[in-house]
């Protein structure tokens, strides 16, 4: 019942639930895993982390290990503890659970730990780690021509993003938004004033782009 009210969005009423069950059933890792995922809904990390890190504890071979993996590394990661990150991340994606779209998302969540280091060649094997699995994903190559273009190669970053535009048929504002930078980079402003005009135009109540 707890995990319900969780995905009903009602995090009061899946918190009383799950510490309900964690109450009737102390070693009960289902209890532990609802009350894992609704503190770290409410923002309460910490307690998160020790509630996600009990229920692998109590169970190794916990049916839903992968997501607790996956949970662990978010965490961590909001904690700037990238290694950790990286590794739990990974411990994820060896479980075997997840399917291609996941995958690709953990990898993109593994190649921003590794910006966050400063660690270009690892974000990059990340990335491409995940353009293997799917070459049409527009997001790869957003992320690996922002990667390149943070680390002034700017022939790569426009290759990138460029493709990145192109298989998301430019409707990205962050990819307009990317171009442009690029383009100011190249003091082509003509070309920047458009790419960030499209952003802008893309969500114009927005003031992100502005």
């Amino acid at each position: 019942l707890g995990l319900t009210f969780y995905f009903l969005g009602e995090a009061n009423r899946s918190l009383n639930c799950s510490q309900q069950a964690n109450a009737l059933s102390p070693n009960d890792p289902n209890a532990h895993f609802g009350l894992g995922l609704v503190h770290e809904k409410i923002g309460n990390a910490a307690t998160a982390e020790n509630y996600f890190k009990s229920v692998l504890k109590i169970a190794p071979g916990f049916k839903d290990k992968a997501e607790v993996l996956y949970r662990l590394g978010l965490i961590h990661n909001g904690n700037q503890k990238y290694d950790e990150a990286i590794l739990t991340f990974r411990e994820a994606i060896l479980c075997g659970a997840f399917d291609e779209t996941r995958i690709i998302e953990i990898l993109f969540r593994i190649g921003l730990s590794y910006e966050a280091k400063n660690n270009f060649t690892e974000a990059l094997s990340s990335y491409k780690c995940a353009l293997a699995i799917d070459g049409n994903n527009y997001k790869t190559f957003q992320f690996i021509g922002w990667l390149y273009f943070t680390h002034e190669n700017h022939k790569e970053a426009f290759e990138n993003l460029s493709r990145a535009a192109g298989l998301s048929n430019g409707g990205d504002p962050d990819v307009s938004y990317m171009l442009g930078r690029v383009y100011l980079a190249q003091k082509q402003f003509d070309l920047a004033s458009s790419s960030f005009q499209a952003a802008i135009a893309k969500t114009p109540f927005s003031g992100v782009y502005w």
